[in-house]
Order: structure tokens, then sequence, then C-alpha cells
């Protein structure tokens, strides 16, 4: 009959281990399966008026000043823009004032395989050209080795390197 009380002894530690374990998982599980009486609303969405749209410009923040002036990186300089298109009146005068080939100066030419380029500075600044190509309203015609030929409204015109 000894033996009979040491069972007890040892089923009653494995059932108060199991309560145990019940109450533990039951402590645990109690948040997803209760829910709780205060519950959580979300806020209440904020009046925002719709922004009248006048213009298409970008809306900008409070304060914002533009400082410099943005240029569409997609339009052509004006160099490179075909030439304007000169109006006559009734009275045969001109409306557009054809410029001169006096003010390109010719800064540099390269000549090597078959072709030549030529770089002519304006009030505009510096760019380069091919035969063919338009100076304004003058067609580059010929380039030598310090020479270029441009024909244009004003007729022939012939700039020599500056050194």
């Amino acid at each position: 009959m000894a033996a009979r009380p040491l069972v007890n002894r040892i089923s009653q530690r494995k059932a108060v281990l199991l309560a145990g374990v019940f109450v533990v998982a039951a402590w645990v599980a109690h948040p997803f399966f209760v829910q709780s009486s205060a519950s959580v609303q979300p806020p209440a969405p904020l009046a925002v008026k719709p922004a009248a749209v006048s213009d298409n410009r970008p809306v900008m923040p409070q304060g914002f000043q533009q400082q410099f002036v943005i240029r569409d990186p997609f339009q052509m300089p004006q160099e490179a823009l075909p030439p304007k298109a000169v109006v006559s009146s009734n009275n045969g005068s001109s409306a557009v004032a054809s410029p001169s080939a006096q003010m390109y100066q010719v800064t540099g030419i390269a000549i090597g395989n078959g072709t030549a380029a030529v770089i002519l500075e304006s009030s505009a600044g510096s760019r380069t050209y091919r035969i063919g190509e338009y100076a304004g309203q003058y067609q580059i015609r010929d380039i030598t080795a310090n020479s270029v030929l441009l024909v244009g409204p004003n007729g022939s015109h012939v700039l020599k390197m500056r050194r």
C-alpha cells in the first residue's frame, strides 16, 4: 500500500501542472477571443477644402518664392531655331531687320577625315557648326583652315579666324 500514495502524489503534480498550463494558455489567448469594451475608433477625417484650380501652375508650399528662372529643358536654344520669315509691308520695307554676319566671330576651326567644323561666337554664346548648317539666317557654305564663308540675306561674308 505504500506505492499507492506515491502514485497519487505524481498524479496530483501532473494535475496541478496541467491546470497551470491551462491557466497560462487562457491568459495568453484572452485578447484574441474577447473584444475589449472600449473599442478604438479611427479618427474622424479632417474637413479639407478642395484646391481651386485656376491655372496650370504647380502648387507650391506657402512661403515659397521662385528666385531663379526655370528654363524648359525641351525647348531648343534660340540660335538653333530656324530663321524667322521676313514679312514685307505695303511700302516695300521689311518688318524684321536681318542681322549682320559681322556679329559672329570665328573662335575655332577643326578639319579632318573629310569633315570640317567651325566654332562661331556670338552675343548668345559659342556653338559648333558644320557645312550646310545655319547660324541665324546665315548658312555655312565653306570652311577652310583659317576662314569661313557665310551666305545670307546680306550677301556672302568671309569670316577669318581671329588670332
